[in-house]
């Protein structure tokens, strides 16, 4: 007795068309890579820092003009963009003032800079519009700093 044909990656001996190459037999490209976004760069956005002595119940950031921009990494934890912006804005460092961060159009209390950004600090709530990332930030402060942490040419009239 003549043993079968070997089925070659078919359930047929002969006449198969798909010769083991069926799907999920085969990696493609995508199975090949890792998943970790490795070839994508950083994602920059834009930081918004409004500086108030008022309430801030009553500080409206559409209608208000920011006391300083910056650009920084877009990352998902607010501590490590307030170090960043404090680079060139070192009155938020400095003086430590108090933060707050727009949620959803109400000001969330994130507390003074030095524990703001302790353990990477809450999340950060970035708004895409525009084709960019914003992100809107307050600081409290005395009236009495206000020529201090303000530059010159934005000091309110």
């Amino acid at each position: 007795m003549q043993s079968p044909l070997k089925l070659q990656g078919a359930s047929r001996t002969t006449g198969g068309i798909l010769c083991g190459n069926t799907y999920g037999n085969i990696e493609n490209m995508a199975d090949l890579l890792e998943t970790d976004n490795q070839g994508q760069g950083k994602v920059w956005g834009h930081v918004n820092i409004y500086v108030s002595s008022e309430n801030p119940a009553l500080v409206d950031p559409s209608s208000a003009r920011s006391a300083f921009s910056a650009v920084t990494q877009v990352v998902p934890r607010l501590g490590p963009v307030l170090e960043d912006v404090a680079v060139t804005f070192s009155p938020l460092k400095n003086c430590n003032l108090r933060v707050f961060s727009l949620d959803n159009d109400a000001w969330v209390v994130q507390g003074q800079y030095n524990s703001a950004i302790q353990g990477g600090g809450d999340q950060a709530h970035w708004v895409f519009g525009g084709n960019k990332y914003h992100l809107v930030i307050l600081t409290l402060s005395q009236p009495s700093l206000q020529p201090q942490i303000l530059p010159q040419h934005r000091l309110p009239q």
